[in-house]
């Protein structure tokens, strides 16, 4: 859940708490707050037992990162300086050297290739690729367009089956014609 909506599920929980202490039932509050029923039962039984403060928010949940955001901003420094700043031969950052760099600068240890790439994107990093030739556009000169068969009936046209569609016509193997 994004921090916005943690900060509003909050909000509903301390609007909630407020009409607990008025006596407003269960059920209308869940239809006030369009929240289930079963979510204002909780909230109920936490503000029962450790009032209000029981229902703020206890943060994201979930595993922390291994790197902190201040951290990543030295990895991403470290990055820039390429390759060859860190003893790598070559100007191609792979994820192995990436999670080298990672342990060099913050001490976190990345087990597997999928945790590096996944910090990456998470801060916006993207895979960056060699260009290949083979899918490099053609910039000699321009290609004539080629002409139109003489029977063809031109653009817009339809040319007519000789059979439905849908039913394809059958193939007949040569070998086993008769039978």
């Amino acid at each position: 859940m994004t921090r916005e909506g943690r900060l509003q599920r909050e909000k509903l929980r301390l609007q909630a708490a407020e009409w607990f202490e008025e006596g407003v039932p269960q059920a209308k509050l869940a239809r006030r707050l369009g929240a289930s029923r079963q979510a204002v039962h909780v909230w109920h039984k936490k503000w029962e037992n450790g009032g209000i403060q029981a229902l703020h928010s206890a943060g994201p949940s979930g595993r922390r990162p291994p790197v902190s955001e201040d951290e990543f901003a030295q990895v991403a420094e470290a990055l820039k300086q390429g390759p060859a700043a860190h003893g790598f031969t070559g100007q191609v950052w792979t994820l192995a050297r990436i999670r080298r760099v990672i342990k060099e600068a913050t001490g976190a240890d990345y087990t597997t290739p999928s945790g590096v790439w996944r910090l990456l994107k998470r801060h916006g990093w993207s895979r960056q690729t060699r260009p290949n030739p083979r899918r490099t556009p053609h910039h000699g000169p321009p290609r004539p367009a080629a002409a139109a068969h003489p029977t063809s009936p031109g653009p817009g046209h339809r040319i007519p089956r000789s059979h439905p569609p849908g039913l394809e016509p059958t193939t007949v193997n040569p070998i086993n014609k008769g039978q």
